[in-house]
């Protein structure tokens, strides 16, 4: 069971949300990981990565994004609705794609347990899981794992995302 205390400790200090997120890595047998949010109406945003190599991620921004067949889908999924990729990834239009040749391909993604914990006017929150190189797609188990603490992880948001507007 995930020590669902740590989710709460991230949303009163900012700092600790790497360690989350690699703690959350580490319980569903992940690689890596992300988590961030932007709210328009307090001005308040947030990222935290564990194990992502920064030039990927940069490459992701500056080239990849504009490029990524699989972010419309993710982007569609219902608000708290853990989606794995994998399913995705062996589609015959994913593979044939730049995006997956230049991108997913080169890091080893194999799966990648996304949420789009908050979804709505002003404010857009996400979490991505991955696994990369020869770990295992996620199961059943871990979708219903994930969506367990999928409302911890909203109330860490939107506390975090309080608590960083009225710091500024």
């Amino acid at each position: 069971m995930f020590p669902v205390q740590s989710i709460y400790d991230a949303a009163f200090d900012e700092r600790l949300f790497p360690d989350l997120v690699r703690q959350l890595a580490d319980h569903f047998g992940a690689q890596a990981g992300f988590i961030g949010w932007a709210n328009e109406k307090t001005q308040a945003g947030f990222q935290a990565e564990y194990g992502n190599d920064p030039v990927w991620l940069q490459r992701y921004v500056e080239t990849y994004a504009a490029l990524d067949i699989l972010r419309p889908v993710l982007m569609d999924a219902p608000e708290g609705e853990p989606l794995p990729v994998h399913a995705l990834l062996q589609t015959p239009d994913v593979p044939a794609s730049r995006f997956y040749r230049e991108y997913i391909a080169p890091q080893r993604i194999v799966d990648n347990l996304a949420v789009n914990l908050i979804k709505r006017d002003g404010i857009f929150a996400t979490i991505a899981i991955l696994r990369t190189n020869n770990a295992p797609p996620f199961e059943s188990d871990h979708v219903e794992a994930m969506r367990a603490l999928v409302p911890h992880l909203r109330r860490a948001v939107f506390l975090s995302s309080y608590r960083i507007h009225q710091a500024d």
